[in-house]
């Protein structure tokens, strides 16, 4: 029952779209819906499977966990505007699905596997809305948030078809078509940080797939050949298409990043660093708490977050929120890296490499956006972190035997 809902909150987490620059909301009001998502995740915690079962991310959590709850009290303290603490905690707590997975699961590779999987099935309904507002309401820039995990898929997808020889004709089609879906969205919805990550995170990871030995050298290149071919195809396909303005946009916005620091976007978001900075050297330990504003005088209006996941930590949780957030969500990367490392199957290889792919991308994406602090995906991060901290085993001395997935 717990992967059950683990996987159904991926799923529609994804679908849902509430998006910045879009004429139209998809799903439930958010708010409501994350907080009946962590209702449940409390109770499947606390009737869980396995209560006592212990692994060796848990030191990791409950210091993120002691971290936030000292930046809440520091928010709550410096009596900011409840409506930006609640909204906060309200994502902040979705990381609350470690547990529910730790507790519960017994095939932790197998979860993975699944979470990949239920991404990829989203991954077609998220490419339908997007043609849906495109074609309806004539606008481009949508869907930005469901960008960052459809690269994610992107790169699983491409190593699946490297990786796993033996598999159905039917899961290789759906994968294929998910990586269709997922490549025209990216494609088209035009976001710069997206796509130049997707440029940079692609050989690096194929790279990682060839020094493991999973690609000879004429796979490496070929696998390189391929990408840049895929890409060509895509363009291709748009411009045939009726959205052939999209590539006419994509244009213009690899002119604005080809300006560098001397784009105006970039300029906005270094002004607004620097002031979450300066706010930031003022309590630099424990920062300025949960809820605190931003004024942004460009604007001439307050903000609750800005484009940068890394100074948000600092600026909201001071070097204590930031060191324990990101020693937890590196423990997580690191398990996949040494799972993907030691694997002997190519499946087993290709599960822990598209958790890999997922969490590692987020580290460009977290450049421009908040994406690890203020995303409904904290959930999904919680989840994956959580499977891989069971697949690596229980700390020592820790009696709780795990089967394999």
């Amino acid at each position: 029952m717990a992967r059950v809902f683990v996987l159904g909150v991926v799923f529609l987490h994804l679908v849902f779209h509430y998006g910045w620059n879009s004429p139209v909301a998809i799903g439930p009001p958010e708010g409501p819906f994350n907080f009946l998502v962590f209702a449940a995740s409390l109770l499947f915690i606390a009737f869980s499977k396995y209560p006592r079962r212990k692994t060796k991310a848990d030191p990791f959590f409950w210091l993120f966990v002691v971290a936030m709850l000292v930046a809440l009290l520091v928010g709550l303290a410096a009596d900011y505007p409840f409506a930006n603490v609640r909204l906060e905690v309200g994502y902040l707590v979705l990381y609350s699905s470690f547990l529910v997975v730790t507790k519960n699961e017994e095939r932790p590779l197998e979860l993975i596997k699944a979470t990949f999987f239920a991404l990829a099935a989203a991954s077609f309904l998220v490419a339908g809305e997007f043609l849906w507002i495109v074609a309806k309401f004539g606008v481009q820039r949508v869907l930005s948030r469901q960008q960052t995990i459809l690269a994610g898929v992107i790169i699983g997808a491409t190593a699946y078809f490297f990786l796993v020889k033996k598999s159905s004709r039917w899961e290789k089609l759906f994968l294929a078509g998910a990586l269709v879906a997922s490549s025209l969205t990216v494609l088209m919805g035009v976001q710069r940080t997206t796509i130049l990550g997707i440029l940079a995170a692609y050989p690096l990871l194929v790279t990682l797939l060839w020094l493991r030995g999973w690609l000879s050298p004429r796979g490496y290149a070929a696998s390189l050949l391929i990408f840049v071919l895929a890409g060509a195809a895509a363009v291709a396909a748009i411009y045939f298409s009726p959205y052939r303005w999209f590539l006419e946009v994509a244009l213009q916005r690899i002119e604005l990043a080809s300006q560098g620091l001397a784009n105006t976007s970039v300029k906005v978001r270094l002004i607004d660093i620097d002031q979450a900075l300066r706010l930031w050297v003022r309590q630099p330990v424990f920062g300025q708490g949960i809820g605190c504003p931003l004024w942004l005088w460009w604007a001439k209006t307050t903000s609750f977050i800005l484009d940068n996941v890394y100074v948000a930590y600092l600026w909201k949780t001071g070097l204590f929120g930031f060191a324990s957030f990101f020693a937890f969500y590196l423990w997580g990367f690191f398990a996949a890296l040494r799972g993907f490392w030691r694997a002997r199957e190519p499946e087993r290889a290709f599960v822990y490499f598209s958790a890999l792919a997922l969490l590692s991308f987020q580290f460009i994406v977290g450049l421009t956006t908040a994406n690890l602090y203020i995303y409904r995906f904290n959930f999904l991060w919680g989840a994956l972190i959580g499977a891989l901290a069971l697949a690596e085993g229980p700390p020592q001395g820790a009696p709780a035997p795990l089967q394999e997935g």
